[in-house]
């Protein structure tokens, strides 16, 4: 109860102490490895994960809970081949949905798309069968938000089936299932099976008097679905579009949007399904539902969010954003490390070019934990650090007088994109979804160029590829190239 609450200490005394009793406790060294890794401090994880393994004899179910800590604790440390072996290990004693589950994220993490689907599709076809009789021959899209069992069991199968769509869409983008796949997620917590209102109030795309569009993901997630605001709105007399505080000001000034769109602040207070006369949806699902989440289109969107140029210097002005920004939960810390590209690595092999007298570097770091080894990096080259608060409006007030902007994947690529500013997105192994594995275009933006890294920290060939394209788009002020 403690470790749920996040009173970290108490809860740490407390399995101190059952351990002093009884130190076989696999299950306590479990919550330990949890405990540690809520906190991400990997190393003392790793700690009661090797006293945990080093039980012996230890039950099956035991084992289980062991060794998928163990994987979340391998993969939080970008160690997908140690948390791989975990999984095969418990899956040589008994299979379980945990353990497949698990391996598919391994695999999913190693760039083995196709064995990610695989072994994720056997994880739902086993949970399907311990926890109901009904519907075990409907493919998996049919299950998409469909009851399996008790409420735990049905919410663990609808975030099978999401990740199954994530491992279909990362193999192929244009993969049919996919997409119906992801409205899974509508489903994967408690509220959405026990609220009636959540449910009854869903919006399916048809055209009705009131809609509510509500801030349910990161920040990238809702920057890029803001662009199908005016699909909804054609569809419906009024739309709401409720967001966090720190983006109405942004919005307010820069959104493009109908006259029948307003924005509002999301509280807590007053969930947007609370409206018995409105319908509503995550904004997350929004191209989903309107069927515009479309890969193979040929004309990339236009930019919706405003850009005001601001033509105050004679020199190039380029943003740069190489770190994803620090993180709370162990999930979201290991997707950004995943995504980060070393200072050093990006000078080194872009330096000479950024490193002139025609061009400013701006940096778009709003965490400056690194600055001081940047800037040592830099040597005699010199960079601007103008965000100092999380306001969105005065981030893209900086942006409006850049010419170019060279990241990786976070918020401020979405807003660069919603934007139109050119754009050299770099994308680590694996990358998102939505990008696709292959494609150098996104039909998400325009004027965004992607840059994949093929295999895992191998950022040689991308930046070699974004020092090529920036030579021909500096050209001639590049003259050191």
């Amino acid at each position: 109860m403690l470790q749920r609450l996040e009173r970290y200490r108490p809860a740490l005394r407390a399995y101190q102490r059952a351990l002093q009793l009884n130190p076989q406790r696999p299950r306590t060294l479990s919550n330990l490895v949890l405990l540690e890794l809520d906190q991400l401090k990997g190393q003392k994880a790793e700690q009661w994960l090797n006293q945990g393994l080093a039980l012996d004899p230890i039950s099956d179910d035991d084992a289980d809970l062991l060794h998928a800590a163990g994987s979340d604790l391998y993969l939080f440390q970008l160690r997908p081949e140690a948390a791989l072996d975990l999984c095969d290990r418990q899956l040589r004693r008994r299979p379980s949905v945990t353990a497949l589950a698990n391996r598919a994220l391994c695999l999913q993490q190693l760039g083995q798309f196709q064995e990610a689907i695989t072994c994720q599709e056997q994880a739902i076809q086993l949970h399907r069968r311990a926890h109901t009789a009904d519907h075990r021959e409907l493919p998996s899209e049919q299950l998409v938000g469909q009851r399996c069992g008790s409420l735990d069991a049905s919410i663990q199968l609808q975030r099978q089936l999401l990740n199954l769509g994530i491992y279909r869409l990362q193999h192929d983008a244009m993969d049919p299932s996919g997409p119906q796949l992801l409205l899974a997620g509508l489903s994967n917590d408690r509220d959405a099976f026990l609220d009636k209102r959540r449910h009854n109030s869903l919006w399916d795309g048809k055209p009705c008097r009131q809609l509510i569009l509500w801030d349910d993901q990161g920040f990238g997630d809702t920057l890029q679905n803001l662009g199908w605001i005016r699909a909804a709105a054609e569809r419906c007399a009024q739309v709401q579009i409720q967001v966090r505080g720190s983006l109405i000001p942004l919005l307010e000034e820069r959104l493009a949007r109908p006259a029948n769109v307003t924005i509002h602040a999301l509280t807590v207070a007053s969930p947007p399904w609370a409206d018995p006369h409105s319908k509503q949806l995550g904004l997350f699902y929004l191209p989903l539902i309107l069927g515009r989440w479309r890969p193979s289109a040929t004309a990339a969107r236009t930019p919706y969010l405003k850009r005001i140029p601001r033509t105050n210097s004679m020199r190039r002005r380029i943003g740069l954003l190489w770190n994803a920004g620090r993180h709370q939960s162990p999930r979201a810390e290991r997707s950004a490390r995943i995504r980060d590209v070393p200072f050093q690595t990006l000078w080194r092999h872009l330096g000479d070019i950024l490193d002139h007298p025609a061009i400013e570097l701006i940096s778009l770091q709003l965490d400056q934990s690194d600055r001081a080894d940047v800037e040592t990096t830099l040597g005699s080259a010199s960079m601007q650090w103008p965000l100092q608060s999380s306001c969105w409006l005065n981030t893209a007030a900086c942006m409006d007088s850049l010419d170019a902007v060279i990241c990786v994947d976070t918020s401020i690529a979405h807003l660069a994109g919603a934007m139109g500013l050119p754009t050299w997105l770099l994308l680590g192994h694996p990358c998102d979804w939505r990008w696709g594995r292959l494609s150098t275009d996104s039909f998400l933006y325009a004027s965004m160029r992607l840059l994949h890294c093929q295999t895992r920290g191998a950022w040689g060939p991308s930046l070699d590829q974004a020092r090529e394209e920036l030579i021909n788009y500096l050209h001639p002020h590049a003259g050191r190239a």
